[in-house]
């Protein structure tokens, strides 16, 4: 059934981002700047990160160090200090210019990485400094896909708060929406719709968030906000005149 398989593909997506958060957060703990960066200068440059030497941060910006340029792994500098929770070094790398946009790790734009976080502290200064609340990952999902895959509520709130767009497509025509609709995270559903998602877009199987969300549902088995928020879902449905599609479980 299709709507069965796109809930067990968003699901592979969730837990494999899981996966990766728990992975990278390892990795962070014992970041070597070798171990990504085969240039001398980053590798100086991840070194004064390493120290919070923000002087010797500067001083290797003077002399032309590449701060975006990916190195081993399409780590950039921007991601590898968040991966290993860094801050000081973080702020500074915006400050001298350093490209939140730029495709790196994992095929992901620093935003994307962010997103993932469950402080909205990366988020919020790449944002702040020139990040693209749309920016595309390399298979096009915007950041936002990326805080409800990780179910990261603040992190969706900021970026909608930011104008994240709303029929921001992949290339398999998923949209938020859809995504959220795919996993039942009924509360971001209604949100998503409350802030003028098309509760008729499709993606390229042709089903829409119905069809995601509601096929088959035991509501019995929900807890009451979960509930409630299908209830607005549907009064939502029912004042547009679009038929509501729950079917019944089995």
């Amino acid at each position: 059934m299709a709507w069965l398989r796109r809930i067990g593909l968003a699901i592979g997506i969730v837990l494999a981002a899981a996966m990766a958060i728990a992975l990278l957060s390892q990795n962070g703990q014992h970041a070597d700047p070798s171990a990504y960066f085969t240039d001398s200068g980053q590798r100086d440059m991840a070194a004064a990160m390493l120290e919070g030497n923000v002087e010797r941060m500067r001083e290797l910006a003077q002399q032309g160090v590449d701060l975006n340029t990916p190195g081993k792994e399409d780590m950039t500098l921007l991601q590898w200090e968040m991966l290993r929770n860094g801050r000081t070094g973080f702020r500074e790398l915006l400050r001298l210019g350093a490209d939140p946009n730029q495709l790196g790790h994992d095929g992901e734009t620093p935003l994307h990485t962010a997103a993932r976080y469950q402080t909205v502290f990366y988020l919020d200064h790449l944002l702040d400094n020139g990040g693209d609340a749309d920016a595309p990952d390399a298979i096009g999902r915007s950041p936002l896909f990326s805080a409800l895959r990780t179910q990261r509520q603040h992190n969706v709130d900021l970026l909608l708060d930011r104008g994240a767009a709303l029929d921001h497509a992949d290339r398999n025509g998923m949209t938020p929406l859809l995504l959220a609709a795919s996993v039942r995270d009924f509360g971001n559903v209604l949100r998503l719709l409350q802030r003028g998602a098309d509760p008729l877009e499709r993606d390229r199987l042709g089903g829409d968030f119905q069809d995601m969300l509601f096929g088959p549902l035991d509501r019995s088995l929900l807890h009451g906000t979960a509930n409630r928020d299908i209830d607005a879902i549907i009064r939502l449905l029912e004042a547009k005149n679009i038929t509501v599609k729950m079917e019944p479980a089995r």
